[in-house]
């Protein structure tokens, strides 16, 4: 599915665009037109009578919209009823280029462009790249692919970015910046001079400067929520009386590996969540004849793909071992080094959070789990142990299916660890946490 965003232009983006607007320019291009809403902020400009604009889009009603919304409001507008990507002219190079392109939510919309599959709003901007003046600005909305998308395309757009233009700004936009779009989304400025050694990361009033080195050890990176997190759980596992180990030394993590189209019964599913708490003899039991994993009574199961894949850490209840289709994470303890308990204590204590997510969900659409990131998670093997009590209380909960309460438990202790590691306190009295129980 290409989406494009054909909305208004909320008032964040448009004082960001106000702010960092070159001084001086004369010829403006808007590669994906639509109605036009980029353009408002510039129709106001002083000097918007010496400024052409040259448009495109292949929405011809648009278009027209488009001219008649802003016949005055500049020296001139050219407008191209055409496939920007297919028909741009190559020759023509431009001060100011804004641009809020249609993008590929789906590996399946992407495009050929330049001898390679990527998604559209990629091909977008390296076109734009080859079109921007010395000195010129670009300032564009994109999604996470760019900024943050974890293909070989991506990371190498954006090392072009850092090596070969001062990649100046980027943006965090809230979620829902644009009312029905659920994607996250980024403001990015790039200006056409010498690259220089560091790039301001920034989200509402806060903001981070990260250099080159520290950006080219994480793929290049460009969320200011990825660092942030990063710097959090970093400082999380310098804390030395908690007993930090990668996952993959005490677990196995697999993919399960049944494709489409899924059986209806022998297998778990991403849908097949909601129905873990049924009593066993309440349940349709039937086991797929296939070679290839099962999971098994006690297992971590994981959505891999979901809006929130990182808050469905849950233990697998049964013993009739179905198979997982490949929407779907296990991880099974080695050795008991664990209880099933205990891992989904520390888990999802740690994890199940917006910084968590943050840290290892990635996508542009819907959000997905790589196994790689969830076998490198570090966690701290001893954390039922200081928090003994804290823990039976959650074993308490899970045992009674009370939900709110053993999600409340999680919430607690992580929101205690989160403000003593920022405040650099470097003992973590385990005996001052009050968890309170919700109301009945």
């Amino acid at each position: 599915m290409v989406i494009k965003l054909i909305h208004y232009t909320p008032n964040t983006i448009v004082s960001i665009i106000k702010k960092h607007a070159p001084k001086k320019y004369k010829s403006i291009l808007e590669p994906s037109v639509g109605d036009g809403s980029l353009l408002a902020p510039f129709s106001k400009n002083k000097n918007h009578k010496d400024i052409t604009v040259t448009t495109y889009d292949i929405d011809g009603s648009a278009l027209s919209l488009m001219k008649k919304k802003y016949k005055s409001s500049f020296k001139k507008i050219i407008s191209n009823h055409c496939d920007f990507i297919k028909h741009h002219n190559k020759r023509n190079k431009y001060d100011l280029i804004i641009m809020n392109p249609p993008f590929s939510a789906k590996y399946n919309n992407w495009i050929k462009y330049n001898n390679e599959r990527c998604p559209i709003e990629m091909a977008f901007l390296k076109i734009c790249l080859t079109l921007i003046k010395p000195n010129g600005v670009i300032i564009g909305v994109f999604p996470k692919s760019i900024i943050s998308g974890g293909t070989n395309s991506s990371i190498s757009l954006r090392y072009k970015l850092l090596n070969e233009f001062d990649l100046k700004y980027v943006y965090e936009l809230n979620n829902f910046e644009f009312p029905s779009i659920e994607s996250q989304f980024y403001v990015v400025i790039i200006k056409k001079t010498s690259p220089i050694n560091k790039t301001e990361l920034r989200k509402n009033n806060l903001k981070l400067q990260i250099k080159k080195g520290h950006l080219l050890s994480n793929q290049f990176r460009l969320d200011y929520s990825f660092y942030k997190s990063l710097d959090l759980y970093q400082k999380l596992y310098t804390v030395d009386f908690l007993k930090h180990s990668r996952l993959s030394e005490f677990c196995e993590v697999f993919r399960g590996a049944l494709p489409p189209p899924y059986p209806k019964k022998g297998v778990f599913h991403s849908t097949d969540f909601k129905n873990l708490n049924a009593k066993e003899e309440e349940r349709n039991i039937s086991t797929l004849k296939v070679n290839v994993k099962k999971i098994h009574f006690g297992d971590i199961v994981i959505k891999r793909v979901s809006r929130d894949c990182i808050s469905s850490i849950t233990i697998y209840p049964y013993f009739d071992m179905p198979t997982p289709t490949d929407c779907i994470l296990v991880i099974r303890i080695k050795n008991n080094l664990l209880s099933p308990e205990q891992l989904l204590f520390t888990l999802r204590t740690y994890y199940s959070c917006n910084e968590g997510g943050f840290l290892l969900q990635k996508g542009t659409g819907a959000n997905f789990l790589s196994i790689k990131s969830l076998r490198n998670i570090k966690l701290p093997i001893n954390l039922h142990i200081l928090y003994s009590r804290i823990f039976n209380n959650y074993v308490n909960s899970l045992n009674e299916n009370r939900t709110e309460e053993s999600n409340m438990i999680e919430n607690n202790l992580r929101e205690y660890l989160f403000i003593v590691v920022s405040t650099d306190n470097v003992y973590l009295d385990r005996d001052i946490i009050d968890i309170p129980l919700p109301s009945s």
